[in-house]
């Protein structure tokens, strides 16, 4: 009987340990509404951009595109999104971060306009393709740079952590 009540003691202690040690690290993480701000940020960020991929993807492949074809748009846009980067560092310097997002929003509203329209030429899903990838090339490193300008040092290491375990589990449920 006093095994048995050792047992029952020693789980209700682990579990009173637990949610100690679950409260300390989400008052640690969350406690700053503006980390919260930005987790928050990058998990919606995060879903909407696999969404928007996923649905190109599905686009094209709807259209009758093969699927080779569509492995490589996606190699293509993330080459030139990788060769337009460098020019977010200038639009970010020049005109402000605001600015560099609102014309990468434009140009993702613009890739999806001419992907919408596809089917009638190839130049549509060419001109969809470069400008989806000026989108991701302005929008992605700003975003990075963002986080660490407003990230202090002491934080650092514990906000870029949760922020990539936030993004990948973003990633993994919109697979879902």
């Amino acid at each position: 009987m006093s095994f048995i009540t050792y047992g029952m003691a020693r789980k209700r202690y682990a579990a009173e340990v637990s949610v100690g040690m679950m409260k300390n690290i989400l008052s640690q993480y969350f406690a700053d509404k503006n980390y919260a701000l930005l987790y928050r940020q990058n998990a919606f960020r995060g879903a909407a951009f696999l969404t928007m991929g996923l649905f190109i993807a599905g686009w094209l492949y709807e259209l009758g595109v093969g699927l080779h074809w569509i492995v490589l748009y996606q190699a293509a846009n993330f080459t030139v999104m990788g060769l337009l980067s460098p020019l977010s560092a200038y639009m970010a310097n020049r005109y402000g971060l605001t600015k560099t997002f609102a014309l990468s929003s434009i140009a993702y509203f613009f890739s999806l306009l001419f992907l919408s329209y596809a089917h009638d030429s190839v130049l549509f899903v060419v001109l969809g393709l470069l400008f989806s990838g000026l989108a991701n090339g302005l929008s992605n490193p700003p975003d990075m740079v963002m986080q660490a300008v407003y990230v202090q040092n002491e934080n650092r290491g514990r906000v870029f952590s949760i922020v990539n375990y936030i993004s990948t589990f973003m990633t993994f449920v919109s697979l879902l």
